[in-house]
C-alpha cells in the first residue's frame, strides 16, 4: 500500500483524532479525480484498526490490510453504479463483531455512484450505526451527494497537491532525476494518481497518445475526429492526456518562433518540426479549447460540445 502523497496537514488531523480517540463514525472526502481521496481514506482506514496506531506497520493488523485481507475492513469500489447488494452487504458486516476488538472501517469509493436504493440503505446505516463502526466516503463532486448523507458526515476538502510535493516524492521514492520529475510533475497537474500512473507505466503512451493528436490535424473525416476525441474522455488518465496535448502543442508553438532551448520535450524536437505546418492560430486556439476542457473534466460537467468544437475547428483552414 502506497502513503498519500501531499496533504500533510489532513493526515496530520486524521492521525491526531485516532491518538486523541476523537474520530467521527461517519466522514467524506471530497476533492478532484486523482488527488488522492481514497489512498487517504485507506491511510486513516489502516491507523483506526491498527493497534499500534502505525499505519503500514509490520503488526498482524497492517499486513491483513495490505493484502486485503483484514476482516474489520469493508470496502466498496465499484466500475458502475454501486446498487443496494453491496450495501446489503455492508448492514452485514456493520452487524458482526469486530476482529481485533477495535473498530471496523466502511471505505465507499466514488459515493456519487450510489443508486437512490442504495443510498436509502446507506443511511440508515449512517443513521443506527451497529458497533463501533466508521464511514469514510468519497467523490469528486459534493453536488452529486445527497444532503441527507452530507449532514451525517464530516466533510474533509482535497486539493490538488503542490508540483514540488510530487516532485520531490518522485525523486525520493521512485528515483527519478530531477529533469524527469519535473517533466512528470507538470503533467500530473496536481494530481498524485497521474505520477504515480506515469511513474509505473513509463509515461502511460503519451507519444502515442500525442502522435494520434497531431494526426487529428490531418484527418478530413469530421466524424472520426469527434469519435476520438469523445473516446478518451471516457478515460481515467484524461486529464493527464490533455496536458501532454497542451505541453506539445506548447513546445510546437515556441520551436515555430525559432527558440528551440525552451521547449520541454526536446527528445521530440524532430517530430515537432514535420507538424510546422499547422498555423499558430489552430496551434493557440486548440490550446484554449483543451484548457476549457480540462475546466469541463474536473467540474464534471459534460464535456462532448467541447469536445465537437476542437473537432469542428480542426476542420477549419
Amino acid at each position: 500500500m502506497i502513503k498519500p502523497i501531499g496533504h500533510k496537514l489532513i493526515l496530520k488531523r486524521l492521525e491526531s483524532v485516532v491518538k486523541n480517540n476523537s474520530y467521527g463514525h461517519a466522514y467524506l472526502f471530497i476533492g478532484p479525480k486523482g488527488v488522492g481521496k481514497f489512498l487517504a481514506a485507506e491511510y486513516f482506514a489502516n491507523l483506526l484498526i491498527c493497534k499500534e496506531k502505525n499505519a503500514y506497520g509490520k503488526c498482524k493488523d497492517c499486513q491483513l490490510i495490505s493484502l486485503d485481507g483484514h476482516p474489520d475492513l469493508f470496502k466498496i469500489i465499484e466500475e458502475d453504479n454501486i446498487k443496494i447488494e453491496k450495501t446489503r452487504e455492508l448492514k452485514e458486516f456493520c452487524s458482526l463483531k469486530s476482529f481485533s476488538g477495535g473498530s471496523k472501517v466502511v471505505l465507499i469509493k466514488e459515493a456519487d455512484k450510489l443508486t437512490s436504493e442504495a443510498t436509502n440503505s446507506l443511511l440508515k446505516s449512517l443513521e443506527e450505526p451497529e458497533g463501533k463502526v466508521v464511514f469514510v466516503l468519497t467523490a469528486s463532486n459534493i453536488n452529486n451527494i445527497p444532503k441527507t448523507i452530507i449532514s451525517r458526515c464530516q466533510i474533509i476538502v482535497f486539493s490538488l497537491v503542490p508540483k514540488t510535493e510530487i516532485i520531490d516524492w518522485l525523486i525520493e521514492a521512485k528515483g527519478f532525476s530531477k529533469a524527469e520529475a519535473e517533466k512528470i510533475g507538470q503533467l500530473a497537474a496536481g494530481k498524485p494518481k497521474i505520477a504515480l500512473n506515469i511513474a509505473e507505466n513509463e509515461g502511460l503512451h503519451e507519444k502515442k497518445d500525442v502522435e494520434n493528436f497531431f494526426n487529428l490535424f490531418k484527418n478530413r473525416n469530421y466524424l472520426e475526429k469527434f469519435a476520438y476525441l469523445n473516446k478518451i474522455l471516457e478515460e481515467e488518465r484524461i486529464s493527464y492526456i490533455l496536458d501532454a496535448y497542451i505541453l506539445y502543442l506548447r513546445d510546437l508553438l515556441i520551436l515555430k518562433t525559432g527558440c528551440k532551448e525552451k521547449i520541454i520535450h526536446k527528445e521530440s524536437q524532430d517530430f515537432l518540426a514535420e507538424k510546422s505546418e499547422i498555423s499558430f492560430k489552430k496551434i493557440e486556439k486548440s490550446i484554449e479549447i483543451i484548457k476549457n476542457l480540462k475546466e469541463t473534466v474536473s467540474s464534471g460537467i459534460n464535456s462532448k460540445l467541447l469536445a465537437e468544437n476542437l473537432a469542428l475547428f480542426m476542420e477549419e483552414g
